[in-house]
């Protein structure tokens, strides 16, 4: 009688080569679906950010009882499809109204007066900077004059939380920042996030397809909930 056939342990190598075929047209398809929406999430998350930095900055200045502020340093070459970029800044006030000098956060002037660290206070979407949001372009803003001398496109908060910015800032009501999609554009989509902030400190988002962006996770789709 045959001895009984040892139990099978293990793949061969055909059904290994199988699965892995299986695996690479599953990522490739996969790809090739979630590709398009890349640019999308990448300027919703952008949009999102910027949002984010004006809510700590008010938090900030609600916190110490100083100034802080927003400061616009760039807006990309948003006229070519193939350009990206902007960036601002985010600054913490010597005082609470009327601010004579402005400490680049991390706040660490306090210390020896010198603004060492600027770790944290600096953003840049271009291809040279940190962030590099490619694809994602800050279009130039409306007229920014700002509270006071030297706060030119600048968003400054009060202790109070609110905007100091005089009314002639806010033409209809807020402050637009908008930030385009490129890729879009490319392929003659218009595709845009507005960020919109009133005299009050409230910011929120706002697509140009008519919709605006709820407060869950960032993605492709959009919702029709207020901030």
């Amino acid at each position: 009688m045959l001895p009984p056939r040892a139990a099978r342990s293990g793949f061969t190598l055909l059904e290994l080569l199988v699965v892995l075929a299986i695996v690479l047209i599953a990522a490739l398809i996969g790809a090739g679906t979630v590709q398009p929406y890349l640019p999308r999430f990448r300027m919703v998350s952008t949009a999102k950010s910027f949002r984010a930095d004006l809510r700590m900055l008010q938090s900030l200045a609600l916190q110490t009882g100083r100034q802080t502020r927003l400061r616009l340093v760039s807006s990309g070459g948003c006229d070519d499809p193939d350009s990206w970029g902007g960036g601002w800044v985010m600054e913490l006030g010597d005082k609470s109204v009327n601010s004579g000098s402005w400490d680049i956060l991390p706040p660490d002037a306090l210390a020896d007066g010198v603004d060492d660290d600027q770790s944290q206070g600096r953003v840049d979407l271009g291809p040279d900077g940190a962030q590099r949001a490619r694809g994602i372009c800050m279009q130039p803003w409306d007229t920014i004059d700002g509270p006071g001398a030297d706060n030119e496109n600048s968003l400054v908060f009060t202790p109070r939380g609110s905007l100091a910015n005089p009314v002639t800032d806010f033409p209809d009501g807020y402050i637009r920042l908008t930030f385009t999609n490129q890729y879009a554009a490319r392929q003659g989509v218009v595709d845009e996030m507005e960020v919109m902030v009133s005299a009050a400190g409230w910011s929120g988002l706002q697509s140009n397809l008519g919709a605006e962006v709820g407060e869950g996770t960032v993605g492709a789709s959009l919702s029709s909930t207020k901030n």
